[in-house]
């Protein structure tokens, strides 16, 4: 068994804390959403090799890396059996190897493949480092601050090199708070906008610069326990996108890793960033897009859009390589609140001769037609799991 029914608390419908884990909050939430989560999960852990659910429980249970590692797994081992396949969970490569995939797939027509699962998490470990700083310190505020007349919002100015105390904050911004007056607030909001009131606290210490603005509750509002103090996190600059550069990142890890000579092999990427879009799996996988303007003399252009030499399929020179990874599965912000929406995509090789048989019954597809790659519809995974729409 996946959950444990005795920790779940049924009263307890308290929204996730920004430092709970999922698996924490899953475990203990009493809403109906958690409960149709642990459904789902606990009917894919039953179908899981007996020989490996102890292994899979405590990565599901532990506080590093994360929950959606062993989910993701978990869930492309449902996803094969819906259709039809057998799966081998960490097979053994030869007697000569110590290498173990994460699974060996065959397909219902007996066409076989090594499947590797990882995670394109958009952020460095010292970036990771900061956001579990400031979710820790989110909690404490939340638990602790007393701000019956206002929400808060937050901006990170600077990121610090060393612990934040919570308990600091706290205290200091309800000594703030209590220097300032309600009416004057609402004024100044009124006057500038939520954004730019002149009346805001900054927090410094061990090199972070935390920004706090008091936002007004209507008044009806205030005084009402039911809303946690932190209302709004803004950025304090704009943040160069580089999902491309992770999806591309996260596939080359694996293929330098696990790279297995006589079989072929897929690698499927969660791009766990919320900006992460198909169109950076094409950048990653295809090469970046690149428009190229020709001029002529007599002053008209010429565009043309090509890709650069730098996709897992192509080496700077242009020639083909890792032709064993027939295909790269690719899914957005999958998590156990968005599988119903979420899709996972085939983005096919498109210098081999594409083995037909490989192709996945019901996934949507990118395949190479007449010289020209070509997008074919599939299903979602909530229609191959049969999952209802306003899931969960």
């Amino acid at each position: 068994m996946l959950f444990n029914p005795s920790f779940v608390d049924q009263n307890n419908t308290s929204p996730q804390r920004y430092n709970e884990r999922d698996f924490e909050y899953l475990q203990r939430s009493g809403r109906p959403e958690a409960a149709n989560i642990r459904a789902l999960l606990e009917t894919w852990f039953v179908d899981y090799p007996d020989e490996h659910k102890k292994d899979l429980y405590k990565r599901m249970i532990a506080r590093e890396p994360d929950f959606l590692s062993p989910f993701f797994e978990l869930m492309l081992h449902a996803l094969f059996r819906t259709v039809g396949a057998e799966i081998f969970v960490h097979p053994k490569v030869s007697e000569n190897s110590d290498k173990r995939p994460d699974f060996l797939i065959r397909l219902s027509n007996d066409f076989e493949f090594y499947l590797e699962a990882v995670l394109a998490r958009g952020q460095s470990d010292k970036e990771s480092k900061h956001q579990a700083t400031l979710r820790e310190v989110y909690d404490i505020i939340n638990r602790n601050l007393e701000s019956p007349e206002y929400l808060w919002e937050v901006t990170v100015l600077e990121h610090g090199h060393a612990p934040i105390s919570g308990k600091q904050i706290v205290y200091e911004i309800g000594k703030f708070r209590k220097g300032i007056s309600y009416s004057e607030v609402m004024e100044q909001c009124q006057k500038h906008g939520l954004n730019k009131t002149p009346i805001r606290y900054i927090f410094e210490q061990g090199g972070w610069r935390l920004e706090f603005i008091p936002i007004p509750k209507k008044e009806e509002c205030i005084g009402k326990s039911n809303h946690r103090p932190l209302g709004v996190f803004s950025m304090p600059k704009v943040v160069r996108c580089k999902d491309d550069d992770d999806i591309r990142k996260a596939v080359n890890s694996k293929v330098k890793h696990h790279s297995i000579d006589g079989k072929p092999y897929i690698i499927a990427v969660n791009a766990c960033n919320r900006s992460a879009q198909s169109e950076d799996f094409m950048d990653a996988l295809y090469g970046s897009g690149v428009l190229n303007i020709t001029t002529y003399s007599y002053g008209s252009h010429q565009l043309k859009f090509t890709r650069a030499c730098d996709g897992v399929w192509l080496d700077k020179r242009g020639h083909p390589k890792n032709s064993n990874l027939i295909a790269v599965l690719g899914v957005r912000k999958l998590t156990p609140w968005t599988i119903e929406s979420a899709s996972l995509i085939a983005f096919e090789n498109p210098y081999i001769s594409y083995p037909p048989k490989a192709r996945i019954a019901g996934l949507p597809r990118y395949e190479v037609a007449d010289g020209m790659l070509n997008f074919v519809e599939g299903k979602t995974l909530g229609q191959l799991f049969k999952l209802p729409w306003e899931w969960p």
